[in-house]
């Protein structure tokens, strides 16, 4: 063979490997499930090469990117498995459980461990995130090559969600075998079964998260319509919110949600700072849509022209961007939060009790003991230069569920402030707060024009217990304690100048009609 014969027969066989190479089969991750009395019992399967093999096992609470001191003693009876010929040490770190495995040839390893799903470490979104590092060679020390990401999330009810981060030299492909009824709805708008995502470490930069699921009845779903959800997001530091977040959208109203079982719809989740809020879906009251002003913050230009095509093909059914194209309004940071607070007790996150008791109690407290909230009018507090001024969130949350109370108690339960929100977004392309406080007027019967002007417009300390009370729930705050001297102090006790806190508790023996329309604000619809 001459020397240049050889050179082309090199260059073929270079193209050829490398067409091989990028037809690669996928990095497969196979998850079973297992519903057992002491808990959820999860395998995971992957395939290492020979040497050694790194198994990391952190911990995020939601919402944090630090692992949690004691939140690894979740995990029970956590063993791996493989072949013949491997040796395996387990050593606890810093940041979590840390398996070597030794593998003498290529092989697959098997890791399985128990969630509890009862007890005080068993809370919604308590996820887990492993990172597989697989090295290139054989021997221990050998440096890893490879970092494969996957968290898996258990939440309360029978909802898998899993995040896949994706592999930075392979495809990645997940199976999942469930037990019934657990149900688990792939991604992608390409149909069912395993997805694939190529190259996913270009997509960090990302400030939303796409996925395309199906709708799917369970059968503890109730009157509403639970869906399963396992999606890829590209923020993985944030992951954990984020899929906290979706969490307590996997149940909407029948009403709302506008879908058959097995009808596609489109959820995007989007933040510019803070947490993540709801972007739009196709058809539904949670179409909160932030528009397209959100999308540029995402410094990545192609993955900011595709969210931005995503966006313009969901065609959110209403804007809800004030006239100023402000979106830190009262009313649209209120109804997101309270609607989200209220899929959650609705979905079975949270007991209908607990609402009033923790979470209202929360938001009632947090009011309260704002010292800024009269300087000026929630209206004014989303454009107000002043940096003084009341809660945004807090306040909008708390007058939005008032509004709710007034309605259903001036039209006798039949209509409510959802109610009021599905017309108006079924009637306009455009929301502002002149509609929204037109529709709420609607909806009550009557005007609300007194309400607006006094706690919204004004500065008035917002009606808590005396709106409360309408609906058989009692809001007083405790009464404060004088601070006790020290023995043999001169010191005269004087009362504490904290604002006091506040309790929310449900009334007991009141009224039947009250009791209706308490429950029938959490009640599953």
């Amino acid at each position: 063979m001459t020397p240049n014969l050889a050179r082309r027969a090199a260059a073929v066989a270079l193209l050829l490997g490398a067409a091989l190479g990028a037809q690669a089969p996928a990095v497969e991750h196979r998850f079973a499930l297992q519903l057992g009395d002491a808990g959820a019992r999860v395998t995971t399967t992957f395939p290492a090469a020979a040497g050694a093999v790194e198994l990391r096992l952190p911990a995020w609470v939601p919402g944090s990117v630090t692992p949690a001191a004691g939140l690894l003693g979740g995990l029970e009876d956590l063993e791996a498995k493989t072949g013949a010929g491997a040796a395996l040490s387990v050593t606890r770190g810093e940041r979590g459980r840390v398996f070597t495995v030794q593998l003498a040839e290529k092989g697959t390893v098997q890791v399985s461990y128990t969630v509890p799903l009862t007890g005080p470490k068993a809370r919604p979104g308590l996820g887990r995130r492993n990172a597989f590092a697989v090295p290139g060679g054989a021997g221990p020390g050998a440096k890893p090559q490879q970092v494969r990401y996957h968290e898996a999330w258990l939440l309360h009810g029978a909802t898998l969600c899993l995040c896949v981060s994706g592999c930075r030299d392979a495809k990645q492909r997940v199976t999942f075998t469930l037990p019934p009824p657990m149900s688990v709805i792939a991604t992608c708008a390409a149909g069912a079964g395993p997805f694939e995502v190529a190259n996913y470490d270009a997509l960090v930069d990302s400030s939303f998260l796409v996925g395309t699921f199906e709708v799917q009845p369970l059968p503890d779903a109730g009157a509403g319509r639970r869906v399963a959800l396992a999606g890829f997001g590209t923020d993985r530091a944030r992951g954990p919110e984020l899929w906290a977040q979706l969490a307590q959208l996997v149940t909407l109203p029948e009403q709302g949600l506008g879908a058959a079982p097995g009808d596609p719809f489109t959820i995007l989740l989007g933040r510019s700072s803070g947490p993540w809020t709801v972007v739009g879906h196709r058809g539904g009251l949670a179409a909160m849509s932030h528009s397209l002003r959100l999308s540029e913050g995402i410094r990545n230009a192609a993955l900011r022209a595709a969210v931005r095509t995503r966006l313009r093909a969901l065609q959110p059914p209403v804007d809800l961007a004030a006239p100023t194209g402000s979106t830190e309004r009262w009313w649209i940071e209120g109804v997101e939060g309270y609607l989200a607070a209220l899929y959650s007790v609705r979905g079975g996150w949270a007991k209908p009790e607990h609402f009033w008791t923790r979470e209202v109690s929360r938001r009632v407290n947090v009011w309260m003991q704002d010292r800024d909230r009269h300087a000026c009018s929630l209206a004014a507090a989303g454009t107000t230069r002043d940096k003084r001024g009341p809660d945004l969130h807090n306040g909008g949350w708390l007058a939005c569920l008032l509004l709710d109370v007034e309605i259903r108690a001036s039209s006798g339960g039949a209509q409510s402030l959802e109610g009021a929100l599905r017309q108006l977004l079924a009637a306009r392309h455009r929301a502002d707060e002149a509609a929204f406080r037109a529709a709420c007027n609607t909806a009550a019967g009557r005007s609300l024009a007194a309400f607006f002007a006094a706690y919204i417009d004004g500065t008035e300390e917002l009606p808590v217990t005396a709106t409360f009370a309408k609906i058989g729930v009692e809001a007083a705050p405790l009464p404060v304690r004088a601070e006790p001297a020290r023995p043999g102090s001169r010191r005269i006790p004087v009362a504490s100048t904290r604002p006091p806190r506040w309790r929310v508790a449900l009334l007991p023996g009141a009224a039947a009609a009250m009791t209706r329309l308490r429950d029938a604000i959490t009640a599953a619809r």
